[in-house]
């Protein structure tokens, strides 16, 4: 059965556009079932999503708000808190100044970003298996209660794992990839996640390895130009944010590995 749906894929093409209706109609379904989730079952996983990130996109917004000890040693980026009080300034000055405002609009805009697990999984399985398996993967990926629940979630790990889809089906949508635009993006998208969730780097090196192998030129190239790139400019907002580059990378080891200080 499987081997007939992957034989019968490329006949799909004349009905893409009801392919593409399909797959809009999941993710609309998708994006609801996220944002009913949120507005119903208001919920903290770890208060690392209040106090490190919307409490400080808060703080730069308004300028005010609980400043933990992280924010003053200076072990946590303001990558992830920059953007996203980049959404509250932009609600509020569009004239909705609430909290309810504002954090939905946090809210669906990482719900969206959840979304990039919904359509690489349909994309994934389309041009591996066919239709059939494509609108199986992308239904179960829109309603799986972890996916649902940790959507909205203001988390570097969270983020960063949504990142990590695109990423890797860039780099290998189910077969290898010779462009190299398509690997530098991919590298930028690497770059961007180790800069969230550093945690995630042996994660990426070996998906790097799988997807790279020996082909130096034609692939590690362009993804390592990519990554370098995002790694750069992470070091430089610690640099502009504290007062040295990486900062955030370095003080976390001193502080919590060497220092304990987590513990």
């Amino acid at each position: 059965m499987v081997a007939n749906i992957h034989s019968n894929a490329p006949s799909c093409v004349s009905g893409r556009p009801l392919l593409v209706a399909g797959l809009g109609l999941v993710l609309i379904v998708a994006l609801l079932l996220r944002l009913v989730g949120y507005l119903n079952y208001p919920s903290m996983h770890h208060p690392d999503e209040l106090f490190q990130y919307l409490e400080q996109a808060h703080r730069l917004v308004f300028g005010y708000g609980i400043i933990p000890w992280e924010y003053r040693e200076g072990t946590r980026s303001w990558l992830l808190p920059g953007a996203l009080a980049g959404l509250m300034k932009l609600t509020a000055s569009l004239g909705f100044s609430s909290p309810d405002a504002y954090l939905g609009v946090v809210a669906t805009a990482l719900s969206m970003l959840s979304l990039s697990v919904v359509i690489v999984g349909f994309l994934w399985a389309y041009r591996t298996q066919g239709v059939l398996a494509a609108f199986v993967t992308t239904v179960l990926c829109s309603i799986w209660f972890e996916l649902v629940y940790f959507a909205p979630k203001s988390l570097t790990e969270v983020v960063a794992a949504h990142l990590l889809v695109i990423a890797v089906y860039l780099a290998y949508p189910g077969q290898p990839v010779n462009g190299w635009r398509r690997l530098f993006i991919a590298g930028l998208l690497f770059g961007l996640i180790v800069s969230l969730r550093v945690h995630l780097a042996p994660a990426l090196l070996v998906a790097a390895i799988y997807i790279c192998r020996l082909e130096i030129k034609d692939k590690w190239v362009p993804l390592v130009a990519g990554g370098a790139l995002v790694l750069l400019f992470a070091g430089l907002l610690d640099a502009v944010t504290w007062d040295y580059p990486f900062q955030s990378f370095l003080a976390n080891i001193r502080v919590n590995i060497l220092e304990k200080r987590s513990h």
